[in-house]
């Protein structure tokens, strides 16, 4: 869950109440058993920001969850393992991490929203590789 990650000001987002998240979903059960995460049928895009799930950030577009995602996933086990060996991670096989499974998020999406979101991270097109997402300041991988 990315509860604590600092949230670049690219990324557009408000913060709402557990409550407000229920009142939207039409959901009567303890706070704690409302979804950590989801779409809501006016398009907008939600995620738990505090413990317990009293807070969420509300994101207005598909773009925006997905690039706070990523933000968040990009110190995570399996992309510190892919940019250390091959300097970038597939960006097919980020449309299987749970949280962008979970909308649907296609690599095109992906790309989109991390290179108008993220400028630290860069795309780099390697052969059978595929898409990769590296590190802006990344030496190009031989």
């Amino acid at each position: 869950m990315e509860l604590s990650e600092e949230i670049p000001i690219t990324i557009q987002y408000k913060f709402v109440t557990a409550n407000y998240i229920a009142n939207i979903l039409n959901l009567d059960v303890p706070l704690c058993q409302l979804p950590s995460r989801g779409a809501l049928s006016d398009g907008q895009y939600f995620a738990a920001a505090t413990p317990g799930q009293v807070g969420f950030r509300l994101f207005e577009t598909k773009g925006d969850y997905i690039t706070s995602v990523m933000n968040s996933v990009t110190h995570g086990p399996y992309m510190q393992l892919c940019l250390a060996i091959f300097k970038g991670v597939p960006v097919g096989s980020l449309k299987s991490f749970p949280r962008l499974a979970l909308i649907g998020a296609q690599p095109e999406e992906i790309i989109h929203a991390l290179d108008t979101k993220l400028p630290h991270l860069k795309f780099v097109n390697k052969g059978n590789l595929g898409s990769l997402i590296c590190r802006r300041h990344e030496r190009e991988y031989q």
